[in-house]
């Protein structure tokens, strides 16, 4: 073999026919758009942050950068143009006009609201069918052709619009229909937007719904050519018609060709596929579904017509019907968007005109095809918005691109004023490239609506706006309030930033010259200035492509498009991933049912700039599970997806309890923040869950003759729960907040609370508790750090009922508000004398009344290391503790209240953030709060299914035996009466848990404004239990139920009420798997010498 044949055999010999790249833009827009995707993948941009001057305005003017930024966005930016012609533009655009873009320039999405105040009808025909609205509103648009001043098309041209186009569009010379004499195809689809052919076909489709269910015969939409030549096109619905078992009611004929005349075709299958479950034709066709998508397409079928409705991007029904089209329909084409345009087909409704048939729907991102879209085409592209440009004549010559779109409505064009009616808020932008534009007629405030049918679908066939989200169109008229309030924000910022920049090259220049400047000189100097600028950055940044830099995609710094070549630069040969995306995914950032957030490209740069991040520690430990582990997370994937496991073979293997350490996402209620240092977590019972209560119910089991005792007052009790306790900013930063309260000396409260619990007035209100001047079962976790900005911090228990009333301390710890999460255990039991390995020795026919003691236990851990801990105890008498037991508790969480209640007295406040509360009937010892402190997806027990209560099979037959007196038998009839129990394991001692899992928000609140704390949320218990499964008497009537909560007193809509932190956990290994966290020995030197076995 020879040195040449090392480098040979991967070379491919594929050649790119004319064929491949067919296919391959078939999948995409255009060639162009490929060409252009992959320069705008070269460009280079430095991480910069352009919101100060000083960062990138050096030579310049910052007000000029900023004012001919903004201008450059609403001037030239191609709204209705192609994708290709879209990226095109940012890559030929500044960085900052990129950044502009992206970050502060306003954008907008919308949707129309037609017909909000309909009003009483003021017309009637055909006995009520039909109905006219006192001022109905529509949308209205022509097809055109606009021809050009100097060059109309036909005499068919319509009077008095023929300068229109090319007045308002003099950049574009009015052209809206370009004529293309070299191709035959071109020259013919051109002629107007509405195109009609059956040869070809037709599509009209757009997102609808209403809240208010049609009671009259209504037009969706209604396209006619005035009557010259029996064109008509139409797509109604009507109430209840042909029996209440179809949508819709469509026309579509063409020169008196396509469906029967006077007859339209019902379409719309109910119980097809893509129609929502909850609609009902017969019933309520809109008014339950929300948003949903409706496609219609029109073409020739043998010597037929063929008509097919998708929903939801899903074919749900297709009719064959009439004769085939064989004309196509040029001139004089209009239509209507909600209302007739005439009367319409079938000869009912003489009288209806312009107008009538208008109904309250609301409708976004509306389409007309001049082609009959396929399945696929539907499928992908009804979810997201599509590129226009269909006039641009160096594209489509070359491409066929979009050239088939018509009219395209996003009504994304922004608001201009929502006090005062503006004529140019009702008018709608065409987005197609073929400048249609239609208008509202009767437009009035309230009809345009900021939002979008693609972030708000949420029926259960459209559920899409969870995954999707609808671009963001800038808006383009100069004077809109927003860009107004820019262009003012930003020139105040650029002129202060110019009045101090020294290096700016126009000043420069002598006073004599820039005196008499007429802005000639600056705009010079600016356009020598922006090269100096832009080389600057990049000289600038040139130092730093190879410094280790964690960027993200939503930070707005992105690895550089290099980030490959880093590596292959330090000798790490990094293969190109994601190599199965297909056509789609890799340019057009997309699959099939779902947009992307990010190209892939720039997800691959992210990698790349990761694994280079972390190459030192990979080289460092390479061959190790370490460094395995490392590169697979540079991915963004931790090991609950990709997990190393290691299997041996005939080896002896010991059974340990070894641990790999990752990282765990938990929510946390955060209250630490001002606008949540009041508020709370409390029991309450969720009005939806038939099973919830609101407080944990009094124990009431059987009495025990002769003194009365029951079975709950041997039965512990333990409250766990686990807290982070927040790093605060320091004293100099920016945001230091200065604290009153939670620390020793504090001039408010010098406790800080974090859980609670209560005597509930099981009688009173349903969120209230402590009856009057009665409190039998309290105790209160309470924190004080030892100064106003220290770290280090006690803890205290604390009871007015329990021990005589008493306040128990911690050990003083220090660095606890380091960001330290601990676990807490409150248990109260009763003493060890009588609990003496499962035997109690107190003799039942005694007076004698079992004593208890509370314990406080608290624990802090790292990974699988027990770093803090401590113990303490305070006796509890018989009376205290049996009280205890037998009233209804509530627990709480955050600050303590008085009362639930809207006149409730706030006591303390608190600051710290709460993954999880538990309330157990059984004893967890100190070894299982510190697995739970070591794991903190760990919530369960160490022996699961052992029995919980005295170490038997049985909860009353084995556990009267032992304390009964020695000698005593048979059973007296006294213990003989009490209900039999049966076994019960540990497990099914958790009463309820709380883990905020479900948690994302805070309500809207009561309405009282957005800084008012009166907003709510529910939290689940995600212990199962339900009353109707009740196995274990008197102690089920306990466990069985759901105890969700309810969080109080939040601003409304805070998104940050619950905080998702990562917290790192040592997780238990399976035993079978020889790969862990904690194998790494410490070797002596004994060891080299002597090596063991």
């Amino acid at each position: 073999m020879g040195i040449k044949d090392l480098f040979g055999g991967k070379k491919s010999n594929k050649i790119v026919t004319k064929q491949h790249v067919e296919q391959l833009t078939a999948e995409v827009e255009s060639k162009r758009f490929i060409e252009k995707t992959v320069e705008a993948r070269q460009k280079f941009v430095p991480k910069i942050d352009f919101s100060d001057p000083k960062n990138f305005a050096r030579y310049g003017s910052a007000e000029k950068y900023y004012e001919d930024s903004i201008q450059y966005i609403f001037k030239t930016y191609p709204y209705d143009g192609s994708f290709a012609e879209k990226t095109k533009w940012h890559t030929d655009s500044t960085y900052l006009d990129n950044w502009f873009f992206k970050n502060e320039y306003p954008r907008a999405t919308g949707y129309l609201d037609l017909n909000t105040n309909p009003g009483v009808a003021i017309g009637s025909d055909n006995g009520g069918e039909f109905l006219l609205l006192p001022s109905p509103q529509y949308i209205q648009l022509t097809g055109g052709p606009h021809p050009h001043v100097d060059k109309p098309y036909g005499s068919a041209a319509p009077d008095g619009v023929t300068n229109k186009i090319s007045e308002t569009f003099p950049e574009k010379g009015g052209r809206a229909n370009l004529w293309n004499d070299s191709e035959e195809y071109f020259k013919e689809i051109r002629r107007t937007n509405l195109y009609l052919n059956g040869e070809m076909g037709s599509t009209v489709e757009f997102w609808l719904k209403s809240d208010v269910d049609p009671s009259d015969r209504v037009a969706l939409f209604d396209l006619w050519d005035g009557g010259v030549s029996d064109t008509r096109m139409t797509i109604e619905h009507t109430p209840n018609a042909h029996g209440g078992t179809t949508l819709f009611d469509v026309t579509y004929r063409v020169k008196g060709e396509g469906t029967l005349a006077g007859t339209p075709v019902s379409i719309g299958d109910e119980n097809g596929l893509g129609s929502p479950a909850a609609q009902s034709v017969g019933g309520t066709p809109f008014s339950t579904v929300g948003w949903n998508h409706y496609a219609f397409t029109f073409k020739n079928s043998g010597n037929n017509l063929e008509i097919i409705l998708y929903i939801n991007g899903e074919f749900n029904e297709s009719i064959v019907v009439g004769t085939e089209v064989d004309a196509d329909a040029l001139l004089g084409l209009r239509a209507h968007i909600n209302s007739y345009i005439a009367a319409p087909p079938g000869g009912a409704g003489a009288a209806v005109g312009l107008g009538w048939g208008s109904h309250p729907f609301s409708y976004d991102e509306f389409r007309f095809w001049k082609t009959a879209r396929n399945h696929k085409e539907i499928g992908r592209y009804w979810f997201s918005q599509f590129g226009g440009g269909t006039n641009s004549r160096d594209v489509k010559v070359v491409d066929r691109g979009n050239v088939d779109l018509g009219v395209y409505y996003k009504f994304n064009e922004g608001l201009l004023d929502d006090e005062h009616v503006d004529q140019r808020d009702g008018s709608v932008l065409d987005y197609s490239g073929r400048i249609s534009n239609g208008i509202i007629v009767n437009y009035a405030l309230g009809t345009r609506n900021l939002g979008s049918a693609i972030n708000e679908a949420d029926n259960e066939v459209a559920r899409i706006g969870s995954r999707n989200t609808e671009f963001r169109d800038p808006i383009l008229y100069p004077d809109h309030p927003d860009i107004v309030s820019l262009l003012e924000e930003k020139r105040l910022t650029g002129t202060t930033h110019d009045q101090t920049n020294n290096a700016g090259i126009y000043h420069t220049m002598p006073d004599w010259i820039t005196e008499e400047d007429n802005g000639n000189l600056l705009n010079l100097t600016q356009v020598v200035s922006n090269y100096f600028d832009q080389l600057h950055l990049q000289i600038e940044e040139l130092p730093r492509i190879k410094d280790i830099a964690y960027d993200s995609p939503e930070s707005g710094d992105q690895p550089y498009h290099f980030a490959r070549d880093l590596l292959d630069s330090v000798g790490f040969v990094a293969p190109d991933i994601f190599v199965d995306s297909t056509i789609i995914e890799e340019l057009a950032s997309r699959s099939e049912d779902e947009v992307f957030d990010h190209q892939i490209q720039e997800i691959k740069n992210l990698i790349y700039q990761n694994i280079y991040n972390n190459l030192v520690y990979i080289y460092k430990s390479k061959g190790t599970e370490k460094a395995f582990r490392n590169l697979i997370r540079c991915f963004g994937v931790d090991d609950e997806l990709i997990k190393i496991n290691l299997y041996a073979d005939e080896v002896t293997y010991k059974f340990e309890d070894n641990v790999r350490y990752t990282s765990i996402q938990k929510n946390y209620v955060d209250f630490n923040n001002p606008d949540r240092n009041e508020s709370v977590v409390y029991q309450f019972a969720d009005p939806s869950n038939t099973s919830a209560v609101s407080y944990i119910p009094a124990s009431d089991s059987a009495a025990i003759a002769p003194n009365n005792f029951h079975e709950h007052d041997f039965v512990p009790v333990t409250i766990e729960a686990e807290v982070i306790f927040p790093k605060f900013l320091e004293y100099d930063h920016p945001s230091y907040l200065l604290h009153t309260f939670g620390f020793t000396k504090a001039p408010q409260s010098e406790d800080a609370s974090i859980l609670g619990i209560h005597h509930v007035d099981v009688g009173g209100p349903t969120d209230s508790f402590r009856p009057a001047g009665v409190d039998d079962a309290n105790f209160r976790l309470l924190v004080q750090r030892t100064g106003r900005d220290d770290k280090d911090a006690f803890f205290i228990l604390t009871s007015t009922s329990l021990g005589g009333g008493f306040r128990i301390k911690s050990p003083t710890y220090k660095d606890v508000y380091d960001n330290e999460r601990w676990n807490f255990a409150i248990r109260l039991r009763v003493e060890d004398k009588y609990w003496d390995g499962g035997v109690a020795p107190v003799d039942l026919t005694s007076s004698t009344d079992p004593e208890y003691v509370l314990e406080f236990y608290g624990v802090n851990a790292t990974l699988d290391e027990i770093e803090k801990e401590f113990t303490v105890s305070v006796p509890v008498s018989s009376a205290e503790g049996r009280d205890f037991f037998e009233n209804a508790k509530r627990l709480y969480v955050g600050a303590a209240y008085s009362q639930f209640e809207d006149n409730t007295t706030l006591e303390l406040e608190s600051n710290v953030k709460v993954s999880s509360v538990r309330y157990w009937v059984d004893y967890l010892d100190d070894e299982t709060i510190k697995a739970h402190a070591k794991d903190a997806s760990s919530a369960g027990r160490m022996n699961p299914l052992k029995p919980a209560y005295f170490t038997q099979m049985s909860f009353v037959d084995d556990m009267l035996p032992a304390f009964l007196p020695d000698g005593v038998t048979p059973m007296p009839a006294w213990a003989q009466s009490i209900p039999h129990g049966s076994h019960i394991p540990q497990i099914k001692t958790l009463v309820f848990d709380w883990d905020f899992a479900t948690v994302e928000t805070a309500d809207g609140g009561s309405g009282a404004g957005p800084l008012v704390s009166d907003a709510k949320f529910i939290v689940e218990d995600i212990a199962s239990g339900s009353i109707a499964d009740n196995r274990w008497d008197w102690i089920g009537d306990i466990v069985e139920r759901q105890y969700t909560g309810q969080g109080d007193f939040f601003l409304p809509n805070d998104i940050q009420a619950v905080d998702r932190d990562y917290v790192f956990s040592a997780r238990k290994q399976l035993p079978e798997s020889l790969s862990s966290s904690n194998t790494v020995n410490i070797l002596r030197q004994d060891d080299d010498i002597f090596p063991k076995g």
